[in-house]
């Protein structure tokens, strides 16, 4: 958005970014051939949220096993 400046982060081997699921965030394309970018994903849902599908992503509701 227009509003909002663009900041750089440069993380190295090891590093650990978090941030809040809000944040508008991205990355640039990794252009290396022998190297992989991994990612852990972990989310903290309340009981009785609602669900956003969001636009793009493709997400679906799944039943939660409590």
């Amino acid at each position: 958005p227009k509003n909002y400046n663009k900041v750089d982060l440069y993380l190295n081997k090891g590093d650990v970014l978090m941030f809040h699921p809000l944040v508008i965030h991205g990355s640039y394309s990794n252009k290396s051939k022998d190297k992989w970018r991994p990612i852990l994903l972990m989310n903290y849902v309340r009981k009785g949220s609602s669900f956003f599908e969001g636009k793009n992503a493709k997400r679906e509701p799944i039943e939660l096993r409590i």
